[in-house]
C-alpha cells in the first residue's frame, strides 16, 4: 500500500537549478512525491545525508539537480539528489538543511543529472540484462549509443560496496555505524557493451585490447593508428567513446 509522507510542519525549502523556489512550491513538490516516498528506507543512522563523497554510501561525489522518470510514467525535474547504496535507493533532498528521503527502488525507472550543461541518462536494468555481473547499484549510466538501439551500446555502472573488517587492505575509512564502529567502503565503476545482435551486456574495459576486440582486424589497424597519431590515452573515458563511434559501424 502506498505510503504518504506527511511534513507539511517542517520550513522545507525547495532549490531549483536557476533559483530558488518558494516554501509552498517545495510543499507542492512534496506532496507529489508523497505516494512514491517509502520512510522506511531513510536512513536513520543519518538522516542529513551528509555531503561529504569519502563519509557516506553516497555514490556520486555531488548533489547533483536532474529528472526523475517514475516507473508510472509520471516525472519530476529539478529534483536534486543522489543515491544511497546502504539502502540502494535514490534519495531525494528537499532543501540544503533538511533531511533527505529516499525512493522504493522500483519506484524510479530512469534519470537523468544535469552535470555542468550536460544531461547524463542512468537506466535500470536487471541481472538477466548481463552475461556476467555482480549486482550493486541498479542504475547504469548509458556512455555511448541507445539501450535497444541498432548499434554499440556501452554502459557505466558505478559501484561503492561495504569491505569486510578482513579485506580492507589499505582503504580508508568512509562512514560510521551508530555505535561507532568504522565501516570502509571501495569504489569502483566498470563498463559494459552489447551489439545489437546480442542478447546481454559484456563486461568491458577501457584498455587497448578490449577496444581493438571490437573492430575486426583492418578496422582495428585503422582504430590503433588514429589513436597513436593523436596521441590519445586508451583509459581517456570521453577520447575513447569518441573513437568508438566514429569507426564503428
Amino acid at each position: 500500500m502506498k505510503k504518504l509522507l506527511l511534513l507539511l510542519f517542517l520550513p522545507i525549502t525547495l532549490h531549483t537549478v536557476e533559483a530558488q523556489s518558494s516554501p509552498l512550491k517545495a510543499q507542492e513538490a512534496l506532496k507529489k512525491l508523497g505516494n512514491k516516498i517509502d520512510r522506511s528506507n531513510r536512513d536513520k543512522r543519518n538522516p542529513d545525508y551528509s555531503k561529504s563523497f569519502e563519509k557516506t554510501p553516497l555514490v556520486f561525489r555531488d548533489w547533483y539537480y536532474g529528472k526523475l522518470l517514475f516507473s508510472d510514467n509520471t516525472a519530476m525535474d529539478s529534483i536534486r539528489f543522489n543515491f544511497d547504496v546502504d539502502v540502494n535507493s535514490v534519495v531525494v533532498q528537499f532543501g540544503m538543511d533538511i533531511s533527505a528521503v529516499s525512493l522504493k527502488p522500483d519506484v524510479v525507472e530512469s534519470f537523468l543529472l544535469y552535470d555542468q550543461g550536460h544531461e547524463r541518462q542512468f537506466i535500470r536494468k536487471i541481472k538477466a540484462d548481463f552475461k556476467d555481473i555482480k549486482y550493486h547499484m541498479p542504475f547504469f549510466e548509458v556512455v555511448l549509443g541507445e539501450d535497444g538501439g541498432d548499434k554499440l551500446t556501452i554502459l557505466k555502472q558505478y559501484q561503492k560496496t561495504q569491505v569486510s573488517e578482513d579485506n580492507q587492505g589499505s582503504y580508508k575509512p568512509v562512514g560510521f555505524k551508530a555505535d561507532g564502529t568504522q565501516i570502509v567502503y571501495n569504489f569502483r565503476v566498470t563498463y559494459f557493451s552489447k551489439r545489437a545482435e546480442d542478447s546481454t551486456y559484456q563486461k568491458f574495459g577501457l584498455s587497448k585490447k578490449k577496444i581493438l576486440g571490437l573492430f575486426d582486424k583492418a578496422k582495428g589497424k585503422e582504430v590503433l593508428g588514429y589513436v597513436r597519431s593523436n596521441g590519445l590515452k586508451w583509459s581517456d573515458e570521453p577520447a575513447m567513446m569518441q573513437v568508438i563511434e566514429k569507426f564503428f559501424e
